[in-house]
């Protein structure tokens, strides 16, 4: 399997970079109750996808948003 940003970066980590923060906000910012919320989830977006474990981002969302991460280039 190739490395994407969904399968190498956190989801910690992507909604603090500045390549990756406006785009994973415009994603979850409808389905959070506060931003920081993401801070603690030290998983990849691939991780919680395979696992079913997407802690209640809808799977919809979450294929969209690994869509429009993975088109950026690693590394970031």
């Amino acid at each position: 399997m190739n490395e994407t940003v969904s399968s190498k970066y956190s989801l910690a980590y992507l909604v603090k970079h500045p390549k990756t923060k406006d785009i994973v906000l415009k994603h979850l910012r409808p389905i959070l109750q506060d931003d920081k919320q993401l801070d603690n989830v030290h998983a990849t977006l691939q991780d919680l996808c395979d696992t079913n474990m997407g802690g209640g981002i809808p799977y919809g969302v979450m294929t969209a948003l690994m869509g429009e991460l993975n088109s950026l280039p690693i590394p970031l």
